[in-house]
This record gives C-alpha cells, sequence and structure tokens, in this order.
C-alpha cells in the first residue's frame, strides 16, 4: 500500500551515525542494538503513516504540472526503465508504482508513459534478453534506432540501457529522441562490492540486504553482482553515457529525506560500502560513479543536471518531494 513518512533532518540524522570511539560497544553489538530500534522507529513511523495518509499529496503534483503545461507545446511518448531489486516480471504498463511511485502525475509533456517491468534480481544488466526488452520497448518495435520517444532510466536501469547500446542491439537518434539518467552507478557501486559481507549471514546487515532484494540463499542476487565496481564491461558505460545523456539527477545524502525505513536501510549499506565522507546515496557514489565527467551539476531541481540531498531510492519519486529535495519534480519538463 502506499506510505506516508515525515520529514527528519538530514544533518540531525547524520551526526547519530557518526563512528563511535573505540571505548563504545563492539561493532556487532552497536549494530544489534541499532537493529533492535528499527522494530520501534518503524512503529512510530507507522503511527505517523495513519496520521499523513489523511492529507492530500496532490497540491504538490499540481505545482509542477501548471507551471509547465502553459508551456506544453510538444508532448512525446516516453519509456521509463527501473534498476536492480524487482524480483518479478510483468507486462509494460502505464504506471510501476511500488517502484516509480506516482511519477506519471508530475511529467505532462508525456503523451504516453510506458513502465518496463522486468525481474531484476536474478539477471544483471548484461543480460541479453533484458537489453533486447529495452531496445524493443523504446524503439516500439520500429527497428533499432530510437526516435521521438524520452527515456528515463534509474539505477541498474542506466546500465541496461548502455548495454544495449554497446552491443549494438539499438541506439539514440539524438536529433528526437533524449536520454534522462537516474541515480546512475556509472561506475559500479560500492554497496554492492560490500554485498558479499552484507549477504553473508555473519553481519547484522544481512536482513537490510534482504529488505532491498540484495541477497539470494545467502549470497549476493546477480543483478548486484553485476553492479560491482569489478564486474566486466561496466568501465565502458561511462563513455555511452558522455555522449547521450541529456540530463541526470544524482542523490548526495544516504538519509534523503523519504521513508524512515529507506533511510536506515541506505544508512547502513553506505556504512558497510565504506564511503565515509564521499558524497552518496547510499548506493551510489556522486563523484567516483554517478556524475558524468565535464557536466554541470546543480542544486535547482529544474536544471537537466540535478544533484541533490535524496537518497537512491527517493530518486524514483516514490517518496514524493521533499523540502530540501525535488525528485519528481526533476522529471517535469524533460524532453
Amino acid at each position: 500500500g502506499k506510505k506516508n513518512y515525515c520529514m527528519i533532518d538530514p544533518e540531525a540524522q547524520a551526526q547519530r551515525f557518526q563512528p563511535l570511539e573505540p571505548s563504545t560497544p563492539p561493532r556487532s553489538r552497536r549494530w544489534t542494538l541499532v537493529v533492535a530500534a528499527i522494530g520501534v522507529v518503524l512503529v512510530v513511523s507507522a503511527v505517523v503513516a495513519a496520521i499523513v495518509a489523511s492529507r492530500p499529496r496532490a497540491e504538490d503534483v499540481e505545482v509542477h504540472r501548471a507551471s509547465f503545461m502553459n508551456d506544453v507545446v510538444v508532448q512525446k511518448r516516453c519509456v521509463w526503465i527501473h534498476g536492480v531489486g524487482v524480483d518479478s516480471t510483468a507486462p509494460n504498463g502505464p504506471s510501476f508504482p511500488e517502484y516509480w511511485g506516482n511519477v506519471q502525475d508530475y511529467v505532462p509533456q508525456c503523451s504516453e508513459n510506458v513502465f518496463i517491468h522486468q525481474n531484476t534480481v536474478s539477471r544483471g544488466w548484461d543480460n541479453p534478453e533484458l537489453q533486447q526488452i529495452f531496445c524493443d520497448t523504446a524503439t516500439f518495435g520500429t527497428g533499432n534506432v530510437i526516435q521521438d520517444v524520452v527515456v528515463f532510466t534509474h539505477s541498474m536501469g542506466n546500465m541496461i540501457a548502455a548495454g544495449a547500446i554497446m552491443n549494438g542491439i539499438c541506439d539514440f537518434d539524438l536529433t528526437t529522441a533524449s536520454w534522462y539518467s537516474a541515480n546512475a552507478p556509472w561506475q559500479g557501486s560500492k554497496a554492492a562490492d560490500a554485498g558479499s559481507t552484507i549477504c553473508s549471514g555473519d553481519n547484522i546487515l544481512t536482513e537490510v540486504g534482504s529488505v532491498l532484494d540484495m541477497c539470494a540463499n545467502g549470497v549476493l542476487a546477480v543483478g548486484y553482482e553485476s553492479c560491482t565496481t569489478g564486474y566486466p564491461g561496466v568501465s565502458k558505460l561511462m563513455a555511452i553515457a558522455q555522449d547521450r545523456v541529456k540530463g541526470a539527477m544524482c542523490g548526495t545524502s544516504a538519509w534523503g529525506f523519504g521513508s524512515l525505513e529507506d533511510s536506515l536501510e541506505l544508512e547502513f549499506t553506505s556504512d558497510e560500502a565504506g564511503y565515509g565522507t564521499e558524497l552518496n546515496d547510499g548506493v551510489v557514489g556522486l563523484p567516483t560513479s554517478c556524475q558524468i565527467p565535464d557536466k554541470n551539476y546543480v542544486s535547482d531541481y529544474s536544471s537537466n543536471f540535478y544533484a541533490g540531498p535524496l537518497n537512491h531510492l527517493d530518486g524514483t519519486c516514490r517518496n514524493g518531494n521533499g523540502e530540501t529535495a525535488m525528485p519528481c519534480g526533476w522529471y517535469t519538463g524533460k524532453l
């Protein structure tokens, strides 16, 4: 069902996750205590959600729609491809709320929305079938050239699209089609690198890995394995993006702004990945992976290249907009 969340100050939460002094309890005990606290936090979250559920969320949608609709002259079909962590396959559809929230309500520039829904837990970005499905959808079955279409890709979805291009299955006609990228692990993900430890069963974060569909039978799922920094072919993906991506959104906060559950999971994952002081969205590092070289990333969500205090899951629009970050607003008006 639909979840609603209270807003938490990211700076305040960051202080809670500073490294502990040597005199504190062992790491395993600390994580045990923290995970035990999650239950209390989630109970509080559920109570808050019940209260907030009655509040309309249409207002922030309409603000962005109205500001753009007056200027809409051209509309195009839009194709959406999700990232890793989806454990089922279903026909393409006009929405995919479990992954993308109500993002379709923010894109009046789209005359039609086509959301791909494929298993990306047991298949990686280099899976030939996934790449072919992307191309068949983005070209609307007309060949191997993507024309008069706007493509939005999130997380590993970026890698699927880039891999399809790298393998010559399809490519963009950049005079009529556009590609917008969100939370892309162009150079792989340190969080995926840490996945083997997370999934080993010897770490308190194993439960977090299960919630994120990172683990399968105690080992790192194939989809996440393909996102590791040393995985074959990953080093070639950034060059594909540099030549084709028209706009991109990156997150700079593992805590983000939306779901308490998501925020806790991604804070833990970021810590286990060893990001330290590097800006990251809990899964992908900003300077080392998400940020495309020679592009000017700014804090204005209406710009093509946007970097803001959102986490990896916030970037899908499933958590709506926040007070300090506007991922849903970023999708508005992109043609």
